[in-house]
């Protein structure tokens, strides 16, 4: 078992399944989520809005969905609970690994516009609610 076999580093560190990231303009896009379902690397305790990870979302040349022979249980995982599907993760993290590509300037441009217009949407919901507190 991956969180096992390397303890708490893989279930912040290690890719668990790759979430679509749908925004207009970016083709075949996807962020890569820890088995706590936060980008990879974050320890974060609050609620992650995935399209607000530009800089961890990875780019592939087609949608990689369905190539059933990289995923275990659902579509997008790399593994469950099942040690089977920890036996091959390694290589199967590998072919996908050669299927990225570098997004273009204006795929990067436009996630990072949408996570700016979504962070500025969230501070005003929570400044409108703050208001309606002391009201």
């Amino acid at each position: 078992m991956i969180d096992r076999l390397y303890g708490p580093f893989a279930r912040i560190h290690f890719p668990y399944c790759f979430m679509p990231i749908d925004v207009e303009g970016l083709r075949h896009c996807y962020l890569p989520v820890s088995r706590n379902y936060k980008p990879i690397g974050s320890a974060d305790s609050e609620f992650a809005i995935y399209e607000e990870y530009p800089e961890h979302f990875v780019y592939f040349w087609r949608d990689i969905a369905p190539l059933t022979a990289l995923w275990r249980g659902n579509p997008l995982w790399l593994y469950n609970d099942g040690p089977a599907s920890r036996e091959d993760y390694f290589e199967r993290l590998a072919r996908i690994e050669q299927m990225m590509r570098e997004p273009s300037r204006r795929e990067l441009e436009r996630a990072r516009q949408n996570a700016e217009a979504s962070k500025l949407s969230r501070a005003q919901e929570r400044a409108a609610a703050r208001s309606k507190l002391s009201a």
